[in-house]
């Protein structure tokens, strides 16, 4: 069995897994969330997205 969770995981290898907490590294270019003081706000869809918190403001 621990052969067939290994192949599993080999399937999921080109998927993107969002990582919170201790440790999570976030693109150079993110700024300062004011929500959660986290350095994770980049822009996505013409909007500043949080992605430690999912905080979201469009303008």
């Amino acid at each position: 069995m621990g052969a067939l969770l290994a192949d599993q995981g080999a399937d999921r290898s080109g998927e993107d897994v969002a990582v919170t907490g201790e440790g999570t590294s976030f693109p150079p270019s993110a700024t300062m969330c004011h929500k959660c003081s986290t350095k994770a706000v980049v822009i996505m869809d013409g909007c500043a997205t949080c992605l430690n918190c999912g905080y979201s403001k469009c303008g």
